[in-house]
């Protein structure tokens, strides 16, 4: 679902590599590609995970921590749905690395659900809870939140994109 509603909200016509850190075994990078022919792209997750993903057209598969190392040259990095899954400062930490990779020109794409900044009783406040449950500090942001996250890592939040799910964009670039 993120592959089809990244193709129709943002403009890729200037990127013409994608890195999708933490993207699994590549289903969403792989959709991506599909819609938009002319990207060529990656995926970056822990050995285990992308052992299982299968060979795709286009789609490069890179094994690696990125709390350790985002691989460099690519002109956006993705990463839907993983910050959620950690407290403050190990999101940082996974920023800090994309913008050590990232060129001056590249973007920044994190994707995540839109915390009301009144709790409600809906998708992101169950989030919320399963991560509080699942992870050790993983928590649904705001976008003062992620401003914050990318600033802390080097970048600034150019703007955020509302997606047909219901989650944002958060378009980040260099200082």
């Amino acid at each position: 679902m993120h592959g089809l509603t990244l193709a129709a909200a943002l403009d890729w016509s200037d990127t013409a590599s994608v890195c999708d850190v933490g993207g699994g075994t590549g289903e969403l990078l792989s959709t991506l590609l599909d819609l938009v022919p002319d990207l060529e792209g990656a995926v970056l997750d822990l050995p285990e995970v992308v052992s299982r993903a299968p060979d795709r057209p286009r789609l490069k598969v890179i094994a690696g921590d990125a709390f350790a190392r985002v691989p460099e040259g690519f002109d956006t990095y993705l990463l839907v749905n993983v910050l959620h899954d950690w407290n403050d400062e190990d999101a940082i930490r996974i920023l800090r690395r994309v913008a050590e990779a990232a060129a001056r020109q590249s973007r920044v794409v994190v994707v995540d659900s839109d915390r009301p900044t009144v709790p409600q009783d809906d998708v992101a406040v169950s989030a919320d809870v399963l991560m509080a449950a699942l992870t050790a500090g993983g928590k649904e942001r705001d976008t003062a939140a992620f401003t914050e996250l990318g600033r802390a890592a080097g970048l600034r939040h150019e703007r955020s994109v509302r997606l047909a799910s219901g989650d944002l964009a958060h378009v980040l670039r260099h200082r």
